[in-house]
């Protein structure tokens, strides 16, 4: 049984951190899958390392905190884009990852809502993705050119939110510490 499952049936299930075998599943299903599939898939996993990292830095998250009210479905961090403006507005992210997530959740929505055939090949998506801006060196995964749209938005959401997590993690530690406030991802 997956962990969540049996207390909240299916809204608890894939609630958290992917674990390492989750990524690797996740990685493997993408590489098969259409380009509607990563689109939501990933931008999914990017709205989930954001409510963690959220989480992470708020400064008063013990259990009795109403976690379940902030982030379920209609509550005011319940949408990715009221995660992305708290996310800018507590210096998590800088303006190059702020219009970057905002293009990345635009190019979901797309994908997510339309019922005609859309591809990263599209010319509309593939301009969103040519506008995706790569983060400093410091934070890429690893430096390459890109062969399509997909692959710099399947890049560009990887890099995305392994760094979300790590500058929430650092930002939580120098709040513990009061050794002052971090500068903020770009």
């Amino acid at each position: 049984m997956i962990q969540g499952m049996a207390k909240k049936g299916l809204h608890g299930l894939g609630k958290g951190i992917p674990t390492k075998e989750h990524r690797r599943a996740l990685a493997k299903e993408i590489i098969h899958a259409s380009d509607r599939s990563v689109a939501i898939l990933l931008t999914n996993y990017l709205d989930e390392c954001l409510r963690v990292a959220l989480w992470g830095i708020l400064p008063n998250r013990d259990d009795n905190t109403p976690k379940d009210r902030l982030f379920s479905d209609f509550g005011v961090l319940g949408t990715l884009s009221a995660k992305i403006s708290m996310a800018h507005a507590m210096m998590l992210i800088g303006d190059v990852t702020y219009k970057n997530l905002e293009t990345i959740r635009k190019i979901r929505n797309v994908f997510a809502h339309s019922a005609h055939p859309l591809t990263f090949r599209t010319p509309e998506i593939r301009a969103a993705c040519k506008s995706l801006v790569r983060l400093p060196a410091v934070y890429r995964m690893k430096e390459i050119a890109f062969r399509s749209s997909r692959d710099k938005f399947v890049a560009t959401v990887y890099e995305t939110s392994h760094t979300v997590v790590l500058q929430s993690t650092f930002e939580t530690y120098t709040r513990t510490n009061r050794s002052g406030w971090m500068v903020p991802m770009p």
